[in-house]
């Protein structure tokens, strides 16, 4: 048994002295880390302000979009097809669609855009409506 103890001592110490492990018990943890925060960084890198227009056939959130230091909100008041139509010729950031529906049924509003929408506009349009469900339903 002592001598099990005795190889296994001597494999690991062999391991653990070189220079590659050393190196990667630093740097492995900093570059996993880089890998979550780097993506989110560069999101939130962009300082123009993005228009987006808000189509409400609802007529609940229409008011609810407040502008923001990145985000201009532009409520509109046309069909969704004639909307979406303009919105693609504006080359605006976005258009929020939210169709006419029940508070008992769950609101979901649909986001066009010509990019990837950032987690920034994302989650803005998630709080306000789901402060402004719950209001109502109080």
């Amino acid at each position: 048994m002592h001598k099990i103890f005795i190889i296994i001592r001597r494999e690991y110490l062999t391991r653990v002295r070189k220079k590659s492990f050393l190196i990667m018990t630093l740097l492995g943890p900093i570059l996993m880390a880089s890998v979550y925060v780097l993506p989110i960084y560069l999101t939130t890198l962009s300082d123009e302000v993005k228009v987006v227009q808000v189509l409400d056939e609802s007529g609940a959130f229409v008011d609810q979009f407040r502008n923001t230091n990145d985000f201009i909100f532009t409520p509109i008041d046309k069909g969704f097809e004639p909307a979406k139509q303009d919105f693609a010729a504006s080359g605006d950031y976005g258009l929020l669609y939210i169709p006419k529906t029940e508070l008992s049924v769950p609101v979901t509003g649909i986001f066009y855009s010509t990019q990837q929408p950032s987690a920034d506009i994302t989650t803005h349009i998630k709080i306000v409506m789901k402060r402004e469900v719950e209001s109502l339903k109080l």
